[in-house]
């Protein structure tokens, strides 16, 4: 039990029996404030705001433990907290009760929806998707801005640009520095 955070996809089946899952999955793996997310919602914590005592009265009476805060529709911060990557999430299936493990897939900020579903199966571990930009992709940038020598002796001609192996001074563009740092 404990605080956990949860996700909907109203398309996820039990593998065993095919019923659909109606109920949230949930996680851990992040920081458990009992937030939410459906399918195409931004994944990140929304603010919270003391509910005033008027309007808390008014919703929950006299009860002991009523709530004092509410989320509001701020989020924390403009970054996802996950660009891309599929977090570990359970559930259980009401109908042949079986437990569910399965991964929570959010590509760039986005919850895109439950995938991988197994059932009775071990926890899942975290997966982090690397973004479009791979090593590969910007090493050829790289090679194809126009590149310079420290030392001209040794080079080569490669693509039509200078190469001298690791001695080489590359102009780089601020779009490959900042790709290059998200990695």
């Amino acid at each position: 039990m404990g605080l956990y955070d949860s996700f909907y996809d109203e398309d996820s089946k039990c593998p065993k029996c095919k019923s659909k899952i109606t109920t949230d999955w949930q996680t851990k793996r992040l920081e458990s404030m009992l937030e939410s997310w459906h399918k195409g919602d931004f994944v990140q914590y929304r603010k919270l705001e003391t509910i005033p005592e008027r309007k808390r009265k008014k919703k929950y009476g006299d009860l002991k433990f009523a709530s004092s805060l509410r989320h509001t529709n701020e989020f924390l911060s403009d970054a996802p907290l996950l660009l891309n990557g599929k977090l570990p999430v359970h559930t259980y299936c009401k109908k042949c009760e079986s437990r569910l493990e399965a991964y929570a897939k959010v590509v760039s900020g986005a919850f895109t929806g439950i995938v991988e579903i197994e059932a009775d199966g071990k926890e899942k571990e975290f997966v982090r998707i690397r973004p479009d930009a791979t090593a590969r992709s910007l090493r050829q940038d790289f090679e194809d801005t126009s590149l310079t020598c420290k030392n001209p002796a040794n080079t080569r001609k490669q693509n039509g640009c200078t190469w001298n192996g690791f001695s080489a001074l590359y102009s780089v563009n601020a779009a490959s520095v900042s790709s290059a740092r998200r990695l």
